[in-house]
């Protein structure tokens, strides 16, 4: 019984140590430094809101520095295609309560 129950302990224990943090991994090329821009219009970087309560705030900074850096690449990419991109990206992500 006394080896049943520390097994037990030690897979909760375990569990809440490997599986209790939240983790975000962000895999991104890292875009040429000494390039030139391809095109000559100045660019502004994109407006990106989280809702603080479902992304934590330094989460909130890796996503908008993951993205920033595609830009950056996409615009420095020489086998790129030239094109004009505008339009607005929503993500929703909801929070679905289990009961």
């Amino acid at each position: 019984m006394l080896r049943i129950l520390s097994v037990g302990v030690a897979f909760v224990l375990l569990g809440c140590q490997f599986f209790n943090k939240t983790t975000l991994h962000l895999k991104y090329k890292d875009y040429p430094k000494n390039s030139a821009l391809k095109t000559a219009s100045t660019l502004t970087p994109p407006k990106i809101f989280f809702n603080a309560h479902f992304v934590p705030p330094f989460y909130q900074k890796e996503f908008k520095k993951a993205l920033a850096q595609q830009i950056a690449y996409f615009l420095k990419d020489k086998s790129a295609f030239t094109f004009n991109v505008s339009g607005n990206v929503f993500f929703l992500l909801k929070r679905i309560l289990k009961i």
